[in-house]
């Protein structure tokens, strides 16, 4: 019986996220395009075409390619955690509680269900702090400081510096549509009104944003796994020895 090698694929990180963000800049373009058609023409909706390129919109295309982009990050931190578990790493649980976490981002990208849990949260915390601010940035960051002081700061510590450098970059990208361009727009809102194309034109922006941000997190999540002989071997172009 003649000897079989294991089937191994080679995955380029970097063609991935190069793919991802041409997409992602494709998407962008077509909610620009369907927005812009929508308030300078009598054209409301295009045959239904218009909801279905919104980036802003629920069940709309790109909030479906966005949720497969945060389901990859899911599944990449979720083999980490595999491997981890296996060579029973010290940070092991650490790793679990970022697949969780991912996992219910996830749903949350699909069904909205941050909109719930911060709602739920801010009550929570009126009830020590009373004056507790309703902004969605303020709960936020509280809740990031108090994760990570608590169960991530040695964790943090840990990972090579290439990896923090690039986790870094990509929750500075994402947040920076999630949080900054978001309220900007919330702001805008609140003066201009929701339906116009300048509102439409910072939502879009925003949500551009945070899947760079996801994508940049593909992108560092595939370098670590690169360290790592795995039967399905996934290839980084920029190669490096962990310390």
């Amino acid at each position: 019986m003649a000897n079989s090698k294991p089937l191994t694929v080679n995955l380029s990180s970097k063609k991935i996220t190069i793919d991802l963000g041409l997409i992602t800049v494709f998407l962008a373009i077509l909610s620009l395009a369907g927005q812009t058609l929508k308030y300078t023409t009598n054209y409301e909706e295009a045959f239904g075409l218009i909801p279905l390129v919104n980036m802003a919109k629920a069940l709309s295309i790109p909030t479906i390619f966005t949720v497969m982009v945060v389901f990859v990050v899911t599944c990449l931190i979720s083999l980490i955690s595999i491997i981890k578990f296996r060579e029973r790493d010290k940070f092991r649980f650490q790793w679990v509680g970022l697949a969780i976490f991912s996992f219910l981002f996830t749903l949350d990208k699909g069904s909205a269900l941050s909109s719930y849990f911060f709602k739920q949260f801010r009550g929570f915390m009126r009830g020590f702090f009373p004056a507790y601010p309703n902004q969605k940035w303020v709960t936020t960051a509280v809740i990031l400081l108090i994760v990570i002081v608590v169960f991530y700061l040695a964790f943090i510590k840990s990972l090579p510096p290439a990896t923090k450098k690039q986790a870094l970059v990509s929750l500075a990208v994402y947040y920076a549509g999630f949080l900054f361009i978001e309220r900007f727009s919330d702001h805008f809102a609140a003066v201009n009104g929701y339906e116009n194309l300048e509102y439409n034109i910072l939502v879009t922006v925003g949500k551009t944003l945070e899947v760079f941000g996801l994508i940049l997190c593909i992108q560092a999540l595939f370098d670590y796994l690169s360290h790592y002989q795995i039967e399905t071997a996934f290839s980084s172009d920029d190669r490096g020895k962990l310390p």
